[in-house]
C-alpha cells in the first residue's frame, strides 16, 4: 500500500521514463504507443490517449507520436504493406478530427466521428453507444470486467 507520501518517489521516477522514452527516441529505437489490455481497469484504446500525451510530454514532438500510434506499430506487425498510413489500396479505419493532431498530440482524440469498416459512425453514434454498452453491464458482476464490456460494444464497432 501507497500513500501521499510516496508520490514525491512516484514522480522522480516517471521523470526517469520520460529521459529514458527521449533517449530511446534519440538513438532511433522505434516507439510503438498502444494499451495493454492486461492492465486491470484499463479498457484497450482508451488508454491509449493518456500514452500518447504522455510520450508527447516525455519530448517526442506530435508527429512522433503519430507515428508511433499508427505507422511504427503496422510495421512492427509485419503490415506496412497494408495499413499504418492512409494510401489507396491500404486497410484503413479512419477518425475524422475536430482539431490538427499535428499541433498537440492529444487532438488526436478531440473526434467529430470514425470510419469503421466502411461504415460512418459520428461522435454522437459513438457515445451512445459507449452508454448503450456500459448500461448493459451495469450492476452485473461483469461490469467490473473490461472484455465484457467490449462484448457489449461489439455491435456498435462489428455492425
Amino acid at each position: 500500500n501507497w500513500t501521499s507520501a510516496d508520490l514525491p518517489h512516484f514522480r522522480a521516477e516517471y521523470r526517469v521514463m520520460q529521459r529514458l522514452v527521449r533517449g530511446l527516441r534519440d538513438a532511433g529505437v522505434p516507439l510503438l504507443a498502444g494499451t495493454d489490455d492486461m492492465v486491470p481497469v484499463q479498457l484497450p484504446g482508451f488508454a491509449l490517449k493518456d500514452e500518447m500525451i504522455q510520450l508527447q510530454e516525455a519530448g517526442l514532438t506530435p508527429f512522433e507520436v503519430l507515428q508511433a500510434a499508427t505507422e511504427t506499430p503496422a510495421r512492427f506487425l509485419g503490415r506496412s504493406g497494408h495499413a499504418g498510413v492512409v494510401r489507396a489500396g491500404y486497410d484503413a479505419d479512419l477518425v475524422l478530427l475536430d482539431a490538427n493532431p499535428l499541433e498537440d498530440a492529444g487532438n488526436s482524440f478531440r473526434q467529430a466521428g470514425v470510419m469503421l469498416h466502411g461504415r460512418w459512425l459520428s461522435e454522437a453514434d459513438l457515445q451512445r453507444g459507449l452508454w448503450s454498452g456500459a448500461t448493459a453491464t451495469a450492476g452485473r458482476p461483469s461490469a467490473r470486467d473490461p472484455q465484457a464490456t467490449c462484448k457489449a460494444l461489439r455491435p456498435l464497432v462489428c455492425g
